[in-house]
């Protein structure tokens, strides 16, 4: 293909309003958080879960997914040219999160939450894994509109130009995917499931679509893989223990 006819694509960064500088890409994951928690207090009205839990499973989730994000990318991401400080490794303005530590952090973090509140943990966790995946679409529109995660360059028809080069947009593709399993979820959600099969869905789904897509990143990688990518292995497999248990113990 022409260069000229490559998706144009033009990163923006930063918005500014006189003196106050706004980061897109920090924009958009609060816009997702937010959307999430007023769409999951809404639904947990109408289910009769209390808002309490709504707010704090959220704030815990804020927390917990910045720190083991910034750790994972820290120790796995972290660009060689780039001395690690104190302060730059604090200073998270720049981007430089790994989701999918982030994520196992926040879920590690929830779930110790929901043991000491003595709630049921399958059901509340198929509560909110929908807002999950509706945070993660916004925050990663995010990263699209801001130019992050720009792959290996490639001829492939989605492909876009950066500086005379024609590379993967991983973001794009990552929100297409992400739909995919929003829409099935909430589609299958309909149904009378046992407790955890919707989030056991989640934890299927997501490894499953993402894992390939991990190939056309410029991550360093380890034996092959992106360390991203044996997070994934391990949520599939947790997907399957958790399907085994559910379909062991439903009445």
């Amino acid at each position: 293909r022409k260069l000229q006819e490559m998706i144009p694509y033009r990163p923006i960064h930063e918005i500014s309003l006189g003196p106050i500088t706004i980061k897109v890409w920090g924009l958009f994951v609060a816009l997702g958080l937010a959307t999430a928690l007023v769409l999951a207090l809404r639904r947990a009205k109408l289910k009769g879960i209390k808002q309490a839990w709504v707010y704090d499973i959220i704030f815990y989730s804020i927390v917990a997914g910045l720190i083991g994000s910034r750790i994972g990318y820290v120790l796995f991401s972290w660009p060689n040219n780039v001395p690690r400080t104190l302060l730059s490794i604090l200073d998270i303005t720049k981007g430089g999160l790994a989701f999918t530590f982030g994520l196992v952090a926040a879920l590690f973090v929830d779930i110790a939450y929901i043991i000491r509140k003595k709630i049921r943990m399958l059901s509340f966790l198929d509560f909110f894994v929908p807002y999950l995946v509706i945070a993660h679409i916004i925050g990663r529109m995010g990263c699209f509109f801001s130019g992050e995660h720009l792959g290996k360059q490639t001829d492939f028809f989605l492909g876009v130009l950066v500086n005379g080069v024609v590379v993967h947009n991983v973001a794009m593709y990552e929100i297409i995917i992400l739909l995919a399993i929003l829409s099935t979820l909430l589609y299958i959600r309909r149904f009378a499931l046992p407790d955890g099969m919707l989030f056991a869905a989640y934890l299927a789904l997501y490894p499953l679509l993402r894992f390939p897509i991990d190939f056309l990143r410029s991550d360093p990688t380890y034996f092959g893989l992106t360390a991203a990518q044996y997070v994934l292995i391990a949520m599939f497999v947790s997907s399957i223990i958790l399907k085994v248990y559910i379909l062991k113990h439903k009445k």
